[in-house]
């Protein structure tokens, strides 16, 4: 059918702007000649008869993992889903092979079901091994890392969904079997495991046909995307038939933790770790005028419950013994770096750094299963933990931008520019110097987009003074207004705490926590953090994060979903520069961590305690080689 043609077609001549002819990988010298590979899944798609529907979107993804992107994703537009009642695990206690166990069962467990026990084995799923039945989805397997691969099968089995790309037309209408190694005698039971079923699968389609372009004259605007549609039909919802279901970017699904074991969840806001008793919350301030800026906050925006980002950020600090001396401990949890208010949460991290700095003496940071997000979060992190930044040593991208890149730096300069609030805020000397960076970045800005080919450019765009000064932009604008929000700031006596970046005392160490599960942002931070020489990465069950190196672009295919890809690639100039061209890119690759502690399914179930011990076991090791010998 010509409307399936239109919409391959449509991602394929995508890929080939992103990524122009030919995707490269830094990494392993890998080309995709998108071409040829169009050829291969026109075949197939003509192969479909006009029922298959639900093949056809399986088609789709296949394609869009046919790339060496680790950041490619396709959503379509239904929110068909299957949900099991059990979670399980992957953990490879010795860095070796790894196991799968249940770690949560839900409550309301089916009571005609052998209900299985957080630690029971999980040895086959419908009478495969776990890597059979994983092999067989590509949904799976589009991060392309084995390692990622098999950590996130086993955490996110527990709701599987149409809208992710998975076939659910081919699985068990009935439920999954199971066998399972029970954890205290050792039998094998099987048990078929009965789903929920949640939300519709698609109905119809718009097969009007598919149009893309972007304009090359700066001074005009830009069309991504376009169907041949009237202005009424863009009015009422994009063209979408009736029964269609528009892509909805929220989760699709929402499942409470209660039952037994623990659930596992990407951005989870609390630590995997069971703190110490005395560990004392470091909470945002409150007052009644806090108090009313936040109701008004949620009352404009009842999808923002956290307005100040409280539990975007959970820090803690307690005492610990290392090396027979009392220290007092700061631990920081960042579960994201999408926080709930993008616009408030540098007020939460410039209070939370400054208490760091009065009442602790080293700074822990776990920032596992880490979904990554904005780069401006990730930047205004750095900044706050770096007290002088090796600018050499910042990661820089390579981009292919859109038109929203250009836009982004011309707009930032233009504010930045001749800003009187700006200069007095920043003194003449700091404010020229920033200023020369970003011009200089916006004609890399400007150079990469009328480029031919993705990624071509010799040098990056760093975009860490972007976002500085979009920072300091709004710190002079904050304290040049008479806001509700700046008044509700001052009303705490904390006012210098919240107009200005709080670097952690460069004499205290930091370590910084991470995992196979860190993507992204996740990627990045620790990236900045490593090549600035701040302290050392410590890997809890993982060697990487997961090597989703770059920044993404997201299109909507009207009628059928949402693609996201890599429009440009974190390189680290300080790998480069020191021959560890490995590490130079991101992509595929990730950020090594300088320890890794192993841990066992027990650990995930309870509280990381020996986790916990041997983190500080390393951490006094580290301290006392960095003594000297008196």
């Amino acid at each position: 059918m010509s409307y399936r043609l239109d919409t391959l077609n449509y991602v394929h001549n995508l890929f080939q702007k992103i990524y122009g002819p030919y995707e490269y990988s830094p990494q392993t010298n890998k080309m995709q000649n998108w071409d040829m590979i169009l050829a291969q899944f026109t075949r197939k798609v003509k192969d479909l008869n006009p029922l298959q529907d639900r093949e056809f979107d399986q088609l789709i993804f296949q394609f869009a993992s046919s790339t060496v992107d680790a950041h490619v994703s396709y959503r379509n537009n239904s929110n068909y889903s299957r949900e099991l009642p059990f979670q399980m695990t992957y953990t490879r206690p010795d860095g070796g092979e790894g196991v799968y166990h249940i770690n949560w069962v839900a409550e309301g467990f089916p009571s005609n079901v052998r209900k299985p026990k957080p630690l029971d084995q999980v040895l086959a799923i419908e009478n495969l091994s776990v890597e059979q039945y994983r092999n067989q989805f590509d949904a799976y397997k589009s991060d392309g890392k084995d390692e990622v691969d098999r950590s996130l099968f086993a955490q996110r089995i527990v709701s599987m969904s149409e809208a992710g790309g998975m076939p659910l037309q081919d699985m068990n209408p009935n439920g999954l079997r199971l066998k399972l190694k029970d954890k205290d005698s050792g039998d094998v039971y099987e048990i078929l495991v009965p789903y929920t079923e949640k939300g519709t699968p698609m109905i119809s389609r718009n097969t009007t046909p598919l149009i893309l372009k972007e304009s090359k004259d700066l001074n005009k605007p830009t069309v991504q995307i376009e169907r041949n549609i009237d202005k009424k039909n863009k009015r009422d919802g994009g063209g979408l038939k009736d029964g269609e279901r528009p892509f909805r970017e929220s989760k699709l699904f929402k499942q409470n933790d209660r039952g037994e074991g623990r659930r596992v969840a990407l951005g989870d806001k609390n630590t995997l770790f069971e703190l110490p008793k005395d560990a004392v919350e470091i909470t945002f301030p409150m007052n009644e005028t806090i108090r009313q800026l936040e109701e008004r906050m949620r009352n404009a925006d009842p999808l923002n419950q956290d307005p100040l980002n409280r539990n975007e950020l959970k820090a803690y600090v307690f005492n610990k013994e290392v090396n027979g001396k009392t220290m007092r401990v700061g631990f920081l949890r960042i579960p994201s770096y999408s926080p709930s208010n993008v616009d408030t949460i540098i007020y939460r991290l410039r209070h939370v750094m400054a208490e760091m700095n009065q009442r602790s003496d080293m700074l822990v940071i776990d920032q596992m299963n880490n979904p990554g997000g904005a780069v401006s979060y990730s930047n205004a992190v750095i900044r706050n933990l770096v007290p002088q930044i090796k600018k050499e040593n910042l990661m820089e991208f390579l981009v292919r931008p859109t038109r929203s890149w250009v836009q982004r730096y011309s707009d930032t300069i233009s504010r930045f520019e001749n800003n009187l609030a700006v200069i007095r805020l920043l003194g003449d000397q700091k404010y020229n110097a920033l200023l020369a960076d970003l011009k200089l970045n916006n004609e890399r800005i400007i150079k990469a987009y009328q480029a031919e080919n993705g990624f071509s450019i010799s040098e990056g765009v760093v975009l860490h003074s972007l976002n500085e000064a979009m920072q300091i932009i709004s710190d002079a604008t904050l304290i040049g207004s008479n806001n509700l929000l700046y008044g509700a700031l001052m009303s705490t006596g904390l006012g210098s705490v919240f107009l200005k970046d709080q670097p952690y005392n460069a004499e205290k160490p930091v370590y910084f926590l991470i995992n196979e599960k860190d993507f992204s942002g996740g990627d990045a931070t620790p990236a900045d953090f490593q090549d600035q020489q701040r302290g050392k990465i410590v890997g809890i069950g993982a060697t990487h994060t997961a090597g989703a190196g770059g920044t993404v672009e997201s299109f909507e295919i009207p009628g059928y979903g949402r693609i996201s890809i890599t429009a440009s690639l974190m390189h680290r100039p300080a790998q480069a520069a020191a021959g560890n061209h490995k590490y130079a890119f991101v992509e595929k690759v990730g950020i090594s961590a300088d320890h890794t502690i192993w841990y066992t399914a027990q650990d995930q179930v309870s509280g990381f305690k020996t986790v916990y011990d041997k983190l500080f076991e390393y951490i006094g090791k580290d301290l006392q080689a960095k003594t000297p010998n008196p």
